[in-house]
């Protein structure tokens, strides 16, 4: 695994969760919606379940909700110590780089207004301080 698939996990994971959320969000707004009762079918003789469909979505809600807490607990703590690996690289500028493209998710033209760069010089700054976030952390990158 190279130093950018690395570092790119956060975003990864943080669209994940925001992706569940929508999910959330989207089951909540069903749920507030009465459905129609459809006489011209014919009725079953079949066993019918007591349970409202809201009921069944609230269900759904409340479980979904556990498992974005996992993920969320689980990304602020890999997200950390994604942190603190980019601040144990000591120079300021490479952590000034890694942050901003990797924690803030910024694009490049932002960066190198932010910090006073050119363009190009921000591209080679964050291609040097991912080389030597792959030689300072060569064993967390190998499996």
């Amino acid at each position: 695994m190279t130093a950018k698939e690395y570092l790119e996990k956060i975003q990864l994971r943080d669209e994940q969760i925001n992706q569940k959320l929508r999910e959330l969000e989207d089951l909540q707004r069903r749920r507030t919606v009465i459905s129609a009762v459809d006489y011209s079918k014919e009725k079953s003789s079949g066993s019918r379940s007591n349970e409202a469909p809201f009921e069944r979505t609230s269900d759904k809600i409340v479980d979904l909700i556990a498992v974005i807490n996992r993920e969320i607990d689980s990304f602020a703590a890999e997200k950390h110590e994604i942190i603190n690996q980019i601040q144990g690289l000591g120079d300021c500028r490479f952590v000034r780089v890694l942050c901003k493209r990797y924690v803030e998710y910024k694009d490049f033209k932002v960066i190198a207004d932010e910090m006073g760069y050119s363009y190009q010089y921000t591209v080679e700054l964050h291609a040097c301080a991912l080389k030597y976030f792959e030689i300072t952390y060569k064993n967390l990158l190998q499996f």
